[in-house]
């Protein structure tokens, strides 16, 4: 599965983003046991194409707790998130 699938599943789990561009510089990883980084310039674009925000990092919640879904915030420190 490539990076910008996972990207997508994380983000249409818990909002109503449908598509990510990223620039050609655009690195996106998962962090060991934290959240999926995407550092360089890139926007995420609702169902409607219109760009909801373009950010040049952004770091996306993996383990499900977030409470500022689709952002991390922290809270697989808290649980213990392995993945």
């Amino acid at each position: 599965q490539s990076i910008q699938s996972e990207m997508l599943a994380i983000l249409s789990q818990e909002c109503e983003i449908q598509h990510i561009e990223l620039e050609k510089r655009t690195k996106a990883y998962p962090r060991v046991n934290g959240p999926l980084i995407i550092q360089g310039i890139h926007e995420l674009i609702d169902e409607n194409a219109t760009v909801l925000k373009e950010s040049e990092r952004s770091s996306f919640c993996r383990c499900g707790s977030s409470a500022s879904m689709p952002y991390c915030d922290g809270s697989h420190n808290r649980i213990g998130f392995m993945g």
